[in-house]
C-alpha cells in the first residue's frame, strides 16, 4: 500500500478568495450608474466604507432612486447600499400639512395598504412612515403610495412587518371561514400556526366526512399556505 499520495496533501492556493476594495467598487459602482437607463447621474453623490455604498443628492423622481440603488447593488462585492437622495422639487415648495393630507389619501386608496395600521409623520417634505403591517408587500405598497405624493423629497420606511400578527390574522380568518363555509363551532376546533400560513387543525369532528369538509374550508382561507388535519373524528 502506497502512503502519502498528492491527493493527501492539500492545496492551500484554492482557500484564498479575492478582497475588493472600496475604492474599486466605487469605480464599479460609478460605471452602473453611468450605464443605467433613464438616470440622470449630475446631481448624485456617491461614498463606499467597507462595502458599504452610500448614495446621496438629488434626482427627479422616486423610479431613479429604484435604478441607482438597482445599479449599486449589481457590482461585486457590495455589502450594503443607503439611500440618502432626495427628489428635486422642481415646481415650488409645497406645505408638509398638505403634504401630509395627500400621502394619508394615497394610502386610503391603495387596497395593499392595510386601514389604520400605518402612520405618517412630514417634516420639510420628508415623509415618515411607521406602523406594524402583516406582510412585507404592504409595507412596500405604503412607500410606494408615499412615493408618487408631489412634493415629497424622501420616504423613510420604518413599518415593521410582524409575524407573529401574521399568524395570529391567519388563525382568525381560518375560524371565520370554518363558521361560515363548515358551519362547525369554533369553540370545539383549535386552530394554530407555525408562525406564518401553515396551519393546525386540532380537536373533533363528527365524521370523516366533516373533518375533510373542515379542512378544505381552512385550506381556502387567506393566508393559508397548508394545512395539517389532526382532527379526532367521533363515531
Amino acid at each position: 500500500m502506497t502512503l502519502g499520495t498528492e491527493c493527501d496533501v492539500p492545496d492551500h492556493r484554492i482557500m484564498t478568495t479575492t478582497h475588493i476594495s472600496d475604492a474599486e467598487i466605487k469605480a464599479r459602482v460609478e460605471l452602473e450608474l453611468h450605464w443605467a437607463p433613464e438616470l440622470d447621474t449630475t446631481h448624485i453623490g456617491l461614498a463606499v466604507t467597507d462595502g458599504s455604498v452610500t448614495l446621496s443628492g438629488e434626482v427627479a423622481d422616486f423610479s431613479q432612486i429604484e435604478i441607482a440603488e438597482r445599479a449599486a447593488w449589481k457590482v461585486s462585492g457590495v455589502s450594503a447600499v443607503a439611500r440618502e437622495m432626495n427628489v428635486r422639487n422642481e415646481v415650488g415648495p409645497v406645505n408638509d400639512t398638505d403634504i401630509a393630507r395627500d400621502v394619508a389619501t394615497e394610502l386610503d386608496r391603495n387596497s395593499d395598504v392595510p386601514t389604520d395600521s400605518v402612520h405618517t409623520t412630514v417634516t420639510h417634505g420628508c415623509v415618515f412612515l411607521t406602523g406594524i403591517v402583516l406582510w412585507d408587500f404592504q409595507r412596500a405598497a405604503a412607500e410606494s403610495s408615499a412615493a408618487n405624493v408631489h412634493g415629497v423629497r424622501k420616504v423613510s420606511n420604518m413599518i415593521e412587518v410582524s409575524p407573529r400578527a401574521a399568524a395570529e390574522h391567519v388563525a382568525r380568518h381560518v375560524e371565520a371561514v370554518l363558521e361560515h363555509a363548515a358551519r362547525v363551532a369554533a369553540q370545539h376546533i383549535s386552530i394554530s400556526t407555525d408562525g406564518g400560513g401553515n396551519v393546525i387543525l386540532e380537536g373533533t369532528a363528527r365524521s370523516i366526512a366533516e373533518s375533510d369538509e373542515i379542512c378544505r374550508a381552512a385550506r381556502e382561507a387567506r393566508g393559508v399556505e397548508t394545512v395539517q388535519n389532526r382532527l379526532h373524528v367521533i363515531d
